[in-house]
This record gives structure tokens, C-alpha cells and sequence, in this order.
């Protein structure tokens, strides 16, 4: 048996990671995710525990501990760990193809 997603919906796929440890353990997480080396992670010196996610296209922005990052067709989403873990009030819902 086989799942199948369809293709109209696929643009809609996000592939998340999350930031459950230092800044330097997000880049190498969502390098490897994303299939590159195009972001750069550092400490968030204005919030205790977040971390600045920077793209290839100077894109930055801010993620706190223990969120999800992700991207898809060039857009970033941020998401607490409260809105990825599926059903009726969450945002996403984890697929496994």
C-alpha cells in the first residue's frame, strides 16, 4: 500500500525543523532539511533562547526555543510546538509519504 498526496496540494508541503537547541544545531538542522548551506543561525542577543535565522536572500528572522522553522517555495513559517502536533487546533498536521 502506497500514500499518495495530491499534486495540486503539494505546494503545501512545508518541511519543518525545530529549534530545540543551540542556534549552531538549527543551521545544520534546516541545511540538511532544505538540501544546502544557505542559512546561517546565530544566538538572538534581544531574546534569551531564540535564535536569527538568515537565508541566501538576506531574509531574517527570529525563533524562539523549542518552535518550529520551516519553509517551502522560498516562504518561512514559524510555528510553536502546540500548533504542529495535529488536529483541530493546530496549524499542520505531520504526514509521512
Amino acid at each position: 500500500m502506497a500514500t499518495f498526496l495530491q499534486t495540486a496540494d503539494a505546494q503545501d508541503v512545508y518541511i519543518f525543523v525545530q529549534h530545540s537547541g543551540t542556534a549552531s544545531a538549527l543551521q545544520t538542522a534546516l541545511n540538511a532539511a532544505l538540501g544546502g548551506t544557505s542559512v546561517q543561525c546565530f544566538a538572538d542577543a534581544a531574546a534569551a533562547g531564540n535564535a536569527l535565522v538568515v537565508d541566501s536572500s538576506a531574509t531574517v528572522f527570529s525563533v524562539p526555543a523549542n518552535s518550529y522553522v520551516g519553509r517551502n517555495k522560498g516562504k518561512w513559517l514559524v510555528r510553536t510546538a502546540a500548533k504542529m502536533a495535529g488536529g483541530a487546533n493546530t496549524d499542520f498536521t505531520p504526514f509521512t509519504p
